[in-house]
């Protein structure tokens, strides 16, 4: 039997390698930092359902997870549209569900390597899911923090601001997650905690900036990462390389279908690696398959989240928004269940 190498310990390579323990597939993770960790992330599981989780072998592990039902809009703090979701989605933080994770699959005997880096040729049998690719001319920054005393009229927002768009929902312990994505910019000094808020205010957000001041931000949550770039990631799945999660693909964060594409890319890649692990597909057919039924799979999504991402960031496509929504044009539900 051929051991599996999964670089990197984010969603899709936890959820993974859980997978293929419970298929008795030896599997070893190296994951650059330790747990538990913070990460960059809106914290909303927008598309997977309860039939992947079970597939992977962790539905239980989401037990907790707030249930978000209502969604509002703000377009520089003035209610844009508010509306019930057609799915109730969850909300969990990575801090907890990385930690289940990582350790579900020592329990079920995964070798599990933390601050560790894996480097040169990859080989045969060898999964990327190490996140997102750096890039030199990444104009983007996103910055998340939770905020422990917020009261929400939603249990999910959306602001969009000048350059910029924010997020908020509800996670378990009665925390909200905030989690934005900004054209990266010089605010001058600023410490930790006030970063975020100043982002928003250079962006038109000054009411859910002084909102967030007050909502007493946890300042070991705040975490801001940037170099990088939204969509498809370069090289990835080419050659004799098997990329998943952010690796593989980047979707523009308003649609909250990063961590869901992150456990279905996952999901995808279990069987094809199975039978490579048993010896019976050769790796190169094995990323083969894992490339088609991937590309199959997010294609259409990505495609649409690219189109709508710049409508959201700029003046011209926000006013177009509100003008859609307050003609009842706007074809919320449709474009929700397109994005999944």
């Amino acid at each position: 039997m051929n051991p599996i190498t999964i670089i990197g310990g984010g969603l899709a390579g936890l959820s993974l390698g859980v997978a293929l323990q419970k298929r008795g597939i030896p599997t070893t993770l190296h994951e650059a930092g330790c747990y538990p960790r913070h990460r960059v992330c809106g914290e909303f599981l927008n598309g997977v359902g309860d039939e992947t989780l079970g597939h992977l072998g962790i539905l239980d592990l989401f037990a907790d997870a707030h249930i978000n039902e209502q969604a509002r809009w703000y377009l520089r703090g003035k209610t844009l549209r508010e509306d019930g979701l057609p799915v109730a989605v969850r909300g969990i933080s990575r801090y907890t569900i990385d930690q289940r994770l990582a350790d579900r699959f020592v329990e079920l005997g995964g070798n599990l390597k933390e601050n560790s880096r894996v480097t040169g040729e990859v080989q045969p049998g060898t999964i990327q899911t190490c996140g997102r690719r750096r890039t030199t001319n990444g104009k983007w920054l996103g910055l998340s923090c939770h905020l422990q005393n917020a009261s929400l009229p939603a249990d999910l927002e959306m602001h969009l601001g000048k350059e910029g768009y924010v997020g908020l929902s509800k996670i378990e312990n009665g925390r909200v997650n905030l989690c934005g994505l900004f054209r990266e910019r010089d605010i001058g000094p600023a410490s930790r905690i006030d970063r975020i808020p100043r982002y928003l205010e250079e962006n038109g957000l000054t009411q859910l900036a002084e909102f967030v001041r007050s909502s007493n931000p946890d300042p070991n949550s705040v975490i801001g990462v940037n170099a990088f770039r939204i969509g498809w990631q370069k090289r990835s799945n080419a050659g004799n390389n098997l990329a998943l999660g952010d690796c593989l693909g980047i979707i523009p964060p308003f649609t909250g279908n990063g961590m869901s594409m992150a456990l279905e890319s996952a999901a995808l890649a279990i069987d094809p690696i199975v039978q490579f692990s048993r010896g019976k597909l050769s790796w190169s057919n094995c990323v083969e398959l894992c490339s088609q039924q991937l590309q199959h799979s997010f294609r259409k999504r990505m495609r649409l989240a690219q189109s709508i991402h710049p409508l959201l960031l700029h003046r011209p496509g926000q006013e177009a928004l509100r003008l859609a929504s307050q003609t009842g044009l706007l074809p919320f539900r449709l474009l929700f269940r397109q994005l999944r």
